[in-house]
């Protein structure tokens, strides 16, 4: 299921266009990812904007930040993502651009040091990947993410494909809601997976844009703890848009773990580097937002509700999305209720996305992703009846 699957930058952003084109009433836009509300907006949550009025009556300046960026909020994403876990003890981080600004300077340090690597990509996934590793010039591979009937990842046919992968390789694994299917690792398949890399000299790179929106922010990144519990390298790009909706605010991190925290101190001065040369520094509003959050008691507790009124809210859209479709039908959409976040994928051929588009003015993805939030349940009804008869 969903194999062969993986959708490119410019076509999302071809099927973005198309829609934004699109001028017929009924239009529905289920392209857009970004977390939406049952109202079909994308709020500013509570507790920043709590912090941004904090911000607003303290702040004196806004001189540029250190290459680096604000080192608090730095300490404190490595506190959110690794928590207690060994690894937090040999880590560091920078702030960057939005978690697609770490993905792209991690991907600039693996070229730097190792210009030979393949870097592996889940089919389907997240077209920013992709995007990334091919900008930088590095090989790109793929590893299917199949999905089987039940709504579970085939570990078994992911380790088989990275068995091919060598020593100095990269495999980049979402940390949870899985972009664009919704069906996260097991807690054995991360294991597994470190096992894999650990035993064929591979790096894993850890995409952390949904912590939170799973199940919660600590058990969301449960398999980063079990990942680097069998490697002693890997780099982890962690976004704050979705956890914080500071979309526009572009606030990220880029995490390198090594054996030891001395061990990667040259790691970390070719980040620098890199970061300098792409954009000189990191923006301070978002970044100085997230850190206010996570630094105060009581905003961190309404934030955290908040994060739980969201998760929650995902697991009803996926559930009804489901219900939606089938309709009393025998389709069998498990995926899409055991699955966790905003997106996941319909059962749909790419000439039946088309027949979507163009006869009922549903837009999604040629490879059937969509996005489940927003959607009202007028428009629920009439994509479950046009995903009928287009199968």
């Amino acid at each position: 299921m969903f194999s062969g699957t993986q959708e490119s930058a410019q076509t999302l952003w071809t099927a973005i266009a198309a829609c934004a084109a699109d001028k017929r009433p009924q239009k529905i836009d289920l392209l857009v990812g970004v977390y939406k509300d049952k109202n079909g907006r994308t709020p500013v949550m509570k507790a920043i904007r709590l912090a941004e009025e904090h911000l607003w009556q303290q702040q004196e300046t806004k001189s540029y930040l250190a290459v680096t960026g604000r080192d608090t909020f730095s300490t404190a994403i490595l506190d959110l993502v690794l928590g207690s876990s060994p690894a937090r003890h040999r880590a560091h981080g920078l702030q960057t651009v939005g978690g697609s600004g770490a993905l792209r300077i991690l991907l600039e340090l693996v070229k730097r040091s190792s210009p030979a690597a393949t870097v592996w990509i889940s089919d389907p996934g997240y077209p920013g990947h992709l995007t990334a590793a091919g900008g930088v010039g590095l090989g790109i591979r793929f590893y299917p993410y199949e999905v089987t009937a039940a709504g579970t990842l085939n570990a078994d046919v992911v380790l088989a494909t990275l068995a091919a992968a060598k020593k100095g390789d990269v495999v980049i694994i979402d940390a949870g809601c899985h972009n664009p299917t919704g069906i996260d690792l097991s807690a054995d398949a991360w294991l597994a997976v470190g096992e894999i890399c650990a035993r064929q000299g591979l790096v894993p790179l850890v995409d952390v844009a949904y912590q939170g929106l799973a199940h919660d922010v600590v058990a969301d990144v449960a398999g980063i703890t079990m990942l680097t519990s069998v490697v002693h390298s890997a780099f982890v790009a962690v976004s704050c848009s979705k956890t914080f909706g500071v979309y526009r605010e572009r606030a990220g991190a880029a995490i390198v773990i090594g054996p030891t925290q001395g061990a990667i101190q040259g790691l970390m001065q070719s980040l620098v580097e890199i970061t300098f040369s792409s954009y000189a520094v990191p923006p301070d509003h978002g970044a100085a937002l997230v850190e206010a959050v996570l630094g105060d008691i009581s905003l961190r507790a309404i934030w955290q509700e908040e994060l739980l009124s969201m998760s929650q809210y995902l697991r009803h859209c996926r559930r009804r999305f489901a219900e939606a479709i089938e309709n009393g039908s025998a389709l069998g959409l498990e995926h899409i209720r055991n699955g966790h976040g905003i997106f996941a994928m319909l059962p749909l051929s790419s000439r039946q996305m088309c027949e979507l588009r163009e006869r009922f003015a549903i837009h999604g993805l040629q490879n059937g992703r969509v996005n489940l939030t927003g959607v009202s349940e007028t428009q629920l009804q009439a994509i479950g009846a046009a995903v009928r008869a287009v199968i």
